[in-house]
């Protein structure tokens, strides 16, 4: 009886590792790049892009996205966790990626990131939204909503890997304030000719008309 019960409790140990393994397998959590940086890290986010000629790419998400079964965190979901997977796919060979959490990092950004964030005129974004800046945080290069429409969020991230891949443009440096058009100086508006001017025209005219005329008839 003894070895009967120490039989189904090593038997019954062994199951319970075996579910739980299988659990945690079907439990998956999105594939985070090993060279992914936080927030803190931006400093050497941006030593890396400068080392290596690239931008940096913000990917600003939930954690929650993270935590996904494997039909959530697919890349071609509609989930905001396949919309993440896909940025990671997208983006982690052409860029530096920098992971802003959506939740307690929206204060202190840096400004461009800040200005990015949101669309004009609108005061809030859905997560994830991806934002690619040059290395040193002069300026934005593209911004990438990361929709649950699977056409558009390709659109988005095809236009957004053009404009990265364009270095010219975007190392370019930016003009200086001196080198700004300046404005045109408007052209003073005209000053009306008194009446008087005109009256003063017809009598001289009137009067050399007359003159010829008198002339012409003594003539005869």
């Amino acid at each position: 009886m003894e070895s009967l019960h120490k039989f189904y409790l090593k038997n019954g140990i062994r199951l319970f590792v075996i579910l739980i393994f299988l659990s945690s397998l079907l439990q998956a959590r999105i594939p985070i790049p090993k060279d992914l940086f936080y927030l803190n890290e931006l400093p050497l986010a941006q030593k890396r892009a400068e080392k290596l000629d690239l931008p940096i790419v913000f990917i600003v998400a939930l954690p929650a996205f993270l935590d996904a079964d494997d039909e959530q965190s697919n890349a071609i979901s509609p989930n905001p966790a396949g919309a993440t997977h896909y940025a990671f796919q997208t983006f982690q060979e052409r860029g530096i990626l920098v992971w802003i959490n959506a939740e307690s990092e929206q204060k202190n950004l840096p400004p461009v990131v800040e200005q990015s964030l949101y669309d004009t005129g609108i005061s809030f974004f859905y997560p994830p939204k991806i934002l690619i800046t040059t290395p040193n945080l002069d300026r934005a290069i593209a911004v990438v909503n990361m929709t649950d429409n699977i056409e558009e969020r390709q659109r988005w991230s095809l236009s957004a890997l053009e404009k990265m891949e364009n270095k010219t443009e975007w190392k370019a440096p930016l003009p200086s304030p001196q080198d700004a058009p300046s404005p045109e100086t408007p052209a003073p508006p005209a000053t009306p000719t008194p009446p008087w001017v005109y009256f003063l025209l017809g009598l001289i005219l009137g009067s050399i008309l007359i003159y010829i005329l008198l002339t012409i008839r003594r003539n005869r």
